[in-house]
């Protein structure tokens, strides 16, 4: 047991080490890779032609790097963290992971938990970080889509006054808000070292994958394929997703009995152990005291945790 405690306290201040280091380089590391991005692309010679590509790297650490490499759902993991928004690699995030991890797995051994606790209790902790991202992902396409009708009009209203999309963005950076001025600052950047708009918007959807920048980057392409009023076509596409967030709100206001309701089902047996606490004490003192107790507690935890999220997931409305 001792040597177990030692070992995972070694995991955990390395895993700390590591993870504060990566974060602590990660801007460091992001300009970096926007002056490699910038110098990505062919250039020709009279006798060669050289091209230069980024590598990315997975892991700092060459054995980390190369077993990550071999796992394919590494790179959707990847564009995740580039969307959420994070200078960090997929290793930073595993190691990350482990660090917590370990913290759960010396919580679960200094404490008495059973089992049962002391799975949930390491799960939560590799979790954790996973969990971040994901909520940081959301987060971030939720603040451009709030700010994307503004961004449409403006860009109409400069198309209407005889700008350029190159000029409409440039003009759109000033008073935008700051995510989607950095999102269209990225997409100038890139057609001023040579790619097309349309590679640029498409990099940007990787980066933002929202259903109204879809719509954005389709339309564009057909009005330029087809030809048409563009600035006429932003003012449609504006209207739609105005709509679309009205209808959504609707939707929202409907459905919000549903999450009452939910939320009184998923804190009903909260309320009934305190209740219970005070009337047969010993009924609630058995899940502490008692080891196969201890593990039905923590077995009931998990199982309402999985209930409150499976509600939250039948009630949420998706358009």
């Amino acid at each position: 047991m001792t040597a177990l405690i030692a070992f995972l306290i070694f995991i955990t201040v390395l895993s700390f080490v590591m993870t504060v280091s990566k974060w602590f380089y990660a801007d460091r590391e992001a300009i970096s890779e926007r002056v490699a991005r910038q110098l990505r692309g062919d250039f020709k010679d009279k006798r060669n032609t050289v091209q230069l590509e980024r590598r990315e790297r997975l892991s700092d650490l060459p054995v980390l790097n190369r077993l990550l490499k071999s796992f394919r759902p590494v790179k959707a993991f990847q564009t995740w963290i580039r969307q959420a928004g994070l200078s960090v690699s997929p290793g930073a995030i595993l190691l990350c992971s482990s660090f917590t991890g370990s913290i759960g797995g010396l919580a679960s051994l200094t404490l008495p938990l059973g089992p049962i606790a002391s799975a949930t209790l390491v799960s939560m902790g590799l979790v954790l970080p996973f969990v971040f991202i994901m909520l940081e992902r959301l987060k971030r396409k939720k603040r451009f889509s709030e700010g994307f009708p503004d961004a449409i009009a403006r860009i109409a209203g400069s198309l209407r006054a005889g700008y350029s999309m190159q000029m409409a963005i440039e003009a759109l950076l000033e008073d935008s808000r700051p995510l989607i001025a950095e999102e269209f600052r990225r997409v100038l950047a890139e057609m001023e070292v040579g790619q097309g708009f349309e590679v640029a918007l498409q990099k940007m959807l990787e980066r933002i994958d929202t259903p109204d920048l879809r719509l954005f980057i389709a339309s564009i392409s057909i009005q330029r394929e087809s030809g048409g009023n563009l600035a006429e076509l932003m003012d449609n596409l504006e209207a739609t997703i105005r709509q679309r967030f009205e209808l959504q709100r609707e939707l929202q206001a409907a459905a919000a009995q549903a999450k009452f309701s939910g939320a009184v089902l998923s804190f009903l047996p909260l309320f009934v152990g305190i209740a219970l606490f005070f009337i047969h004490r010993n009924y609630i003192l058995f899940f502490f005291q008692d080891p196969i107790g201890r593990n039905l507690f923590w077995l009931c935890i998990t199982g309402q945790v999985l209930g409150f999220l499976t509600i939250h997931k039948l009630i949420r409305l998706q358009m």
